[in-house]
């Protein structure tokens, strides 16, 4: 195995070229390109394909944006569990395609633990007994804190199970 032997500075040097010409594709205007970014950016380390992945976001379309998100939450992260909330807290998400909204769900499940789960409560929280135009957008959270899965995201869904919101 090749890569075992390598020591991490030498995947770093090696890695680090392939970045930069991911960097520039990454702006090309061809979706389908953009696309190709995406996929290859799964082999590159982390540290190195985050900013990229980052930058393509700004002028993703829906498909792109939630392969963009998919490929930052592949593992849990604190830093991508706190933006992508941001991108939720966001009082421009109830204007974002459903496709975008149900990345967003999907990427602070994947990659947020417990220093997510007391906004994702004040969240499910939110509105008053009577906000009814909210209910999915509640269910999709309690299933992001489900998928957390930590006790202390048990211990907020049986809080919000006794809850008189629905």
């Amino acid at each position: 195995d090749v890569q075992g032997a390598l020591s991490d500075f030498d995947r770093a040097i090696l890695i680090a070229p392939i970045a930069g010409m991911l960097q520039t594709a990454a702006q090309h205007p061809d979706p389908r390109v953009r696309g190709e970014v995406v996929a290859a950016l799964k082999d590159v380390e982390p540290r190195a394909a985050r900013p990229i992945l980052l930058r393509m976001l700004e002028s993703a379309d829906s498909r792109l944006f939630g392969a963009v998100l998919q490929q930052l939450s592949q593992a849990r992260d604190r830093e991508i569990a706190q933006f992508v909330l941001a991108l939720m807290l966001d009082s421009e998400f109830d204007r974002r395609p459903d496709p975008e909204k149900r990345a967003i769900y999907f990427a602070i499940s994947a990659a947020g633990g417990d220093e997510i789960v007391p906004e994702l409560e004040a969240e499910l929280m939110r509105g008053g007994l009577f906000a009814r135009g909210e209910d999915p957008h509640r269910h999709a959270v309690a299933h992001c804190i489900a998928r957390i899965g930590t006790p202390l995201a048990r211990q907020v869904l049986e809080r919000g199970a006794l809850s008189r919101k629905g």
